[in-house]
């Protein structure tokens, strides 16, 4: 896998406006609304993406409303790939590279996303 070439906010942001500019994920978003926690597993690195009303309305460096958590855990590289469609969710998934603490619900919709997105 390649390094990533941008730093791990800047495709965290990248990838809040594919979401947001995709008409296709407003179905699949219709009624999700949870706070995304994405973790560097080295460093304690976080950012909470919030969801709602079918979009990515925010990034942040802390979180007020954790009360629908998913949260993913792996290393910096891994996660910017996971971001950027570089590697596929699901295989650093069962490769044992990226952790996803989800309901069976969250864990689907997360796929849905990464395959509209990146037909991965």
């Amino acid at each position: 896998m390649p390094p990533p070439t941008l730093s791990l906010d800047e495709t965290l942001a990248q990838f809040r406006s594919k979401v947001n500019g995709d008409s296709r994920l407003i179905s699949i978003l219709h009624g999700w609304e949870p706070v995304i926690a994405v973790e560097v597993l080295d460093t304690g690195w976080k950012r909470y993406l919030q969801v709602r009303n079918c979009r990515i309305e925010d990034i942040r460096p802390d979180i007020t409303d954790d009360a629908h958590m998913v949260h993913l855990l792996a290393s910096e590289d891994v996660l910017a790939a996971v971001f950027d469609g570089r590697f596929n969710p699901t295989e650093a998934f069962l490769d044992g590279e990226l952790q996803i603490f989800a309901s069976d619900k969250d864990q689907i919709k997360l796929d849905a996303i990464s395959l509209i997105l990146w037909g991965a």
